[in-house]
């Protein structure tokens, strides 16, 4: 079989170059591609037999040595969409209020900008961290949404993934292995809830997210894809089994059903279309992930004092909330609400609200009161909620925030 291909060639023969020195720049060169050895960190090698017309390398073979293909992601002083910049200025920079916010963008024709924000928030932490994985190679948040009512959840998802760059839909018959591979750089959703796949599917499904490989007979292919899952029937695999494979949980409090009705009904007697504002602030949330995407972000040393000291804590009072899988999911979303927030180091805060998230996905009786892990529609009530809940988790893991900075 005969391969067609550009290379950027790191060097060139010296015999090619008609005896000028060799220079790192973009060729086309012409051949037969007969081998290919494995990449290692720096570089990979080709081999390549001499076209007819060429009479010196007639009937051999040689090695070129070609520059590894890596994807620039776009620097941080890109310009960002000027609503969201304001936006980020309003939040004065705080993770969780401008993430809460930003969020409120997707699925805004299938709920309320209110309504169900958990799903909305993890969803975009979702896809900032996918991109990232294509860009930097940092981990992907995978999530689960556990509840009575997945209908809504459902549309929601089938929203948001129009900000990625793929998509499979997982049914209970599908081929699990080649639907996780079609989805590499996008998202591999369970529309159906997750307890309704076969028992050797789950298996796979659980094995695959835990592992971060998908297996095929013999080989092991690494999991590009971001998973969200559906789940209406939590009590027939145990808690700790799901904590350990996704990222970030989410729970139905089923307290936004009044105002979703209102909503659905107001759609119904009020065939509304899409606004130009609306469709300006979709374009530019999807301009914003892939800004941020490309930002590398490192672990201040305050903010994993703050997430090991919660995890010791945690794994202290249940081992099936805090599973060995928590600490590195917590360091995941500490590092993408960093990375959404255009910061190179993460802070207290990025901790706090990783925190945050994760006692809002762990079961009742949860550790801290759930008055503090509320979602009001008020950026005001979610302020004081926060403020009671970094209250609390000061008591919870005995460390001041103010002298942890």
């Amino acid at each position: 079989m005969q391969v067609a291909t550009n290379l950027r060639l790191k060097c060139v023969p010296q015999f090619l170059s008609n005896g000028k020195q060799p220079y790192g720049g973009i060729m086309l060169k012409k051949g037969l591609l007969l081998d290919i050895s494995k990449p290692n960190s720096y570089v990979f090698h080709t081999v390549w037999s001499c076209p007819e017309a060429c009479e010196v390398l007639k009937n051999k073979k040689e090695v070129w040595s070609v520059e590894k293909s890596v994807i620039l992601p776009a620097p941080i002083t890109y310009p960002i969409p000027e609503d969201i910049g304001q936006l980020f200025e309003t939040c004065e920079g705080i993770p969780w209020k401008f993430i809460y916010c930003l969020a409120s963008t997707i699925g805004v024709r299938v709920c309320p900008l209110h309504c169900f924000r958990h799903v909305k928030i993890s969803l975009l932490l979702s896809l900032v961290s996918l991109k990232a994985n294509s860009l930097l190679g940092s981990s992907i948040i995978n999530i689960l949404v556990t509840g009575h009512e997945t209908k809504y959840v459902s549309e929601i998802m089938n929203v948001a993934t129009k900000f990625a760059n793929a998509s499979v839909y997982l049914g209970p018959h599908a081929n699990v292995q080649l639907s996780m591979i079609g989805g590499s750089g996008g998202i591999c959703i369970l529309p159906l809830s997750l307890y309704r796949s076969n028992q050797k599917q789950l298996a796979f499904i659980l094995k695959t997210l835990e592992t971060d490989k998908i297996t095929i007979e013999n080989s092991e292919i690494q999991l590009k894809c971001a998973v969200w899952a559906l789940s209406n029937e939590s009590n027939k695999i145990p808690f700790n089994n799901m904590s350990s494979v996704f990222h970030i949980i989410c729970r139905d409090y089923g307290q936004d059903y009044d105002d979703i009705a209102e909503f659905m009904l107001k759609g119904a007697l009020e065939q509304q279309k899409k606004t130009k504002d609306e469709e300006t602030a979709i374009n530019n949330l999807m301009i914003y992930i892939n800004l941020t995407a490309g930002i590398n972000v490192s672990l201040d040393k305050s903010a994993e004092k703050l997430l090991k000291s919660y995890f010791l804590s945690a794994r202290k009072e249940s081992s099936k909330v805090a599973t060995i899988g928590s600490l590195g999911a917590l360091v995941t979303v500490s590092l993408t609400s960093a990375r959404l927030c255009r910061r190179t180091v993460t802070t207290i805060d990025d901790a706090l609200f990783s925190i945050w998230l994760h006692v809002c996905g762990s079961p009742q009786p949860r550790f801290a009161p759930e008055e503090y892990l509320q979602t009001p529609p008020c950026i005001y009530e979610l302020e004081q909620n926060m403020t009671k809940f970094k209250y609390w988790l000061e008591q919870f893991t005995g460390i001041n925030f103010t002298e942890s900075k």
